[in-house]
């Protein structure tokens, strides 16, 4: 019986740990696609202003 509640407990850990993983990953990915388009739109505007 305890081995199988350590075994859950472990389990359970490294999926809250994976899941917390991922969900990070994704908000840095956002924000690096949002920051790219930022740096793209201000790209475009000054290459309009020199023209």
């Amino acid at each position: 019986m305890s081995t199988w509640i350590v075994v859950a407990s472990v389990w359970a850990m490294l999926a809250i740990c994976a899941m917390l993983f991922v969900r990070g990953a994704s908000l840095r990915h956002h924000r690096m696609n949002e920051a790219s388009e930022e740096a793209r739109l201000a790209h475009n505007e000054i290459s309009r202003t020199k023209v």
